[in-house]
């Protein structure tokens, strides 16, 4: 029974396949193949990459969602003070609803394993909002 998850135990058994390899092949190499023995040799795993991106997309999620909170306190804002009236609702329904659609999408996109997708939407949003 070990300690490690399903990530670290595939780089474990990738290295210990990597030094058998190398133990048991010929050492006689010229210098051109010696130079890239080092890439020969690395695992480079999808496993190293969740963390990464993972980070990137609640960091971003984040922005959209400080974006969205700021959008809703001037909407209520504007509401109690009744400066929201059948001429400007339009524009701010559209406004929430693009707001709702990309949080909501974004975390929905990312459930269902689309997480490429899911970080180009809320980028959508995280750019020019960070701008």
């Amino acid at each position: 029974m070990n300690n490690y998850s399903d990530c670290d135990s595939q780089l474990i058994q990738g290295f210990l396949q990597n030094l058998k390899s190398e133990s048991t092949s010929k050492r006689t190499r010229n210098q051109a193949s010696h130079k890239n023995a080092w890439l020969r040799n690395t695992t480079f795993s999808i496993c190293n990459w969740t963390g990464v991106v993972k980070f990137w997309f609640w960091f971003l999620w984040f922005i959209d969602a400080v974006i969205a909170a700021v959008v809703l306190y001037f909407f209520f804002s504007l509401a109690a003070h009744s400066r929201i009236g059948s001429f400007n609702i339009l524009p701010w329904l559209i406004i929430l609803a693009v707001l709702a659609t990309v949080l909501g999408g974004g975390v929905w996109l990312r459930s269902t394993g689309q997480r490429a997708l899911a970080i180009a939407l809320i980028l959508l949003l995280a750019i020019p909002g960070t701008l």
